[in-house]
């Protein structure tokens, strides 16, 4: 018989500004008490236009209902799946969004407005602020609570229910669903020895792993001792999600065309399969797991943490634990933190999900624990519009190219972040890029123009830097060879005439790369390096630990969450021995 588990990722949600308009459509007759009577209503989402289904009954709101979205899955879901019911409760809009999906949120409650105005009622009832007082209930006891239900906090649960089930366990998540940003990631997963790699002949080590995080993150200041533990997990990850049934591609690729060692298998449908996967499992789990159960703070006596304090859609309570494990992710729907530790890139394109709000950080400011760690996960988005434009000739503002256009998407986000944020892809048409070219033009992703002084002056490009770049890049092309920073000369892009095509670009973030200093069993440092007693962390939250500057590759923030979250909670259950 298959023992049952848990496992899923991190590394996708959204944290932007809201746009939200009300729908149009023929006006509704006022509801009668004769019967319920249906109102659709639609305001403008984060991807599109977000429907809804308003039922009244006379003046009473009985449904809410989204009927149409184009949201981004995963990190709108808990916006879509618990907003309706906290509306109908209320019967007011004036309820709280949810946190990091603020845009799908207030179109939710943009649209049902738009339908509530179409009945010809006064909206004024509808959106008057409801008290919220929670009840305070008597304080609970276990020996470990984990906080957040991403794949570092599930593969930890699971760890203690498989391994060591005499511990009492209870798993907070502050969202509706467990998985983190798993649904929107690439669903990738690496590892060093599983069953897979043997059989393909795919030799990697612990070590290997170590040494291309260091080279990846262009430093030694890593600890290595962590990183090797966690990644010795991985084969036996890797084999107890395959035979768990997680459904993989055939194979293994590489993670980054910058390693010949590191391989890694993507799950069939990526992260909304991996995801899908996860839930089934955690719904027969037994695992004492609470949702929409947010941790306001740590309960610390005498420097030792020994519990949390919890409020759930009714209650405010305390948890009285012998170790508490952070799992909480990264900090990239926190905007405070985003300008504090990644100012660049807050100004960027942020797709995380809705609890990435940094908790670890904000918990452990009391202690003194470092936060260390620079840059975001990610790769380049358009800035407006969709549809851009694949080219081999990127400039930043000053119009000088500053990067090897074909290098791996996520190191040209690092470099796009190291000249301020912004870049324009340029390029001309060819028999085969033209019509996708025009049609990303009427999707707004796109502009086009006859002469690269005109595109210059329209996109706010330095002009005689641009003209300089393309006479430089297009006589090195010539000259075959390289083109500058390593462009092979036969990539390039050929600039000699018009139109020319360009897309404005952005950095893009599903994940955060600061978070806070941990030893070497994951147990979290103070401000004079010494272990807290009580509190340990994993996932996202300490991946600044193992790798920093850019992200590593495919499958790195997927298998650093799974094994960090399994090997911490090993070091926590030792720690209670």
């Amino acid at each position: 018989m298959k023992k049952k588990w848990i496992s899923a990722m991190l590394s996708l949600s959204l944290v932007a500004s809201l746009a939200a308009c009300g729908g149009k459509g023929e006006p509704t007759p006022t509801p009668t008490t004769g019967g319920p009577t249906v109102i659709q209503g639609e305001a403008q989402g984060r991807n599109g236009i977000l429907k809804v289904d308003v039922t009244l009954n006379g003046e009473t709101i009985e449904a809410v209902t989204v009927t149409e979205h184009t949201e981004t899955a995963g990190v709108a879901d808990p916006a879509i799946n618990d907003l309706p019911s906290a509306i109908l409760a209320a019967q007011s809009i004036a309820v709280d969004g949810v946190a990091g999906a603020t845009i799908t949120s207030d179109a939710i409650k943009a649209a049902v407005k738009d339908a509530l105005t179409k009945t010809g009622l006064d909206t004024a009832k509808y959106e008057a602020a409801t008290d919220k007082t929670l009840t305070q209930k008597d304080a609970e006891t276990a020996d470990v609570v984990i906080v957040g239900a991403g794949l570092a906090g599930v593969m930890a649960a699971n760890e203690f229910k498989s391994n060591y089930p005499q511990l009492n366990v209870v798993l907070l998540e502050q969202l509706g669903q467990i998985g983190g940003s798993l649904p929107a990631t690439g669903g990738a997963i690496l590892a060093t020895d599983s069953t897979r790699h043997q059989e393909l002949d795919m030799v990697c080590t612990p070590s290997d792993i170590a040494d291309y995080l260091k080279e990846s993150s262009m430093t030694d200041d890593l600890n290595t001792d962590l990183i090797e533990n966690v990644y010795a997990l991985s084969g036996e990850s890797f084999d107890l999600l395959v035979n768990a049934g997680l459904p993989l591609q055939d194979g293994l690729s590489a993670s980054s065309p910058h390693n010949e060692k590191i391989f890694a298998a993507w799950a069939e449908d990526r992260g909304a399969g991996f995801h899908q996967f996860l839930t089934g499992y955690v719904e027969n789990a037994g695992f004492d797991l609470r949702l929409n159960s947010r941790v306001t703070g740590l309960v610390v006596e005498n420097g030792t943490v020994t519990g949390v304090a919890v409020e759930d859609k009714e209650y405010a309570y305390q948890i009285n634990a012998k170790a508490v494990l952070l799992c909480t992710g990264g900090f990239a729907s926190n905007a405070e933190l985003m300008a504090q530790y990644a100012p660049v890139w807050s100004k960027g394109q942020i797709t995380v999900n809705a609890g990435a709000n940094g908790d670890a950080i904000t918990f452990t400011r009391q202690f003194g624990t470092p936060v260390t760690g620079n840059g975001t996960m990610g790769t380049l988005a358009l800035y407006e519009g969709q549809g851009g434009v694949q080219t081999t000739f990127m400039v930043g503002p000053d119009g000088r190219r500053f990067v090897n256009e074909q290098i791996a998407g996520y190191r040209v986000q690092r470099a796009t972040a190291d000249i301020g944020g912004i870049a324009y892809r340029i390029a001309t048409a060819t028999d085969a890029t033209r019509e996708t070219l025009e049609t990303n033009v009427t999707t707004g992703g796109t502009k086009k123009f006859d002469a690269l002084e005109e595109l210059a002056d329209a996109m706010g490009i330095d002009k005689e830097g641009l003209l300089a770049e393309v006479s430089e890049y297009t006589a090195q092309a010539q000259a075959g060879g390289e083109v500058k920073f390593g462009l092979p000369a036969e990539a390039a892009m050929d600039l000699s005439q018009g139109p020319y095509y360009v897309a404005k670009v952005t950095t893009g973030t599903f994940g955060t790369l600061s978070g806070i200093v941990v030893k070497d069993n994951c147990q979290v440092s103070d401000g004079d390096g010494n272990g807290i007693p009580g509190l340990f962390a994993a996932g996202e939250t300490i991946v600044n630990n193992a790798y920093t500057y850019q992200y590593p590759g495919a499958g790195f923030g997927i298998s650093f969450a799974v094994n960090s979250g399994r090997y911490a909670a090993q070091q926590v259950a030792n720690s209670l021995k």
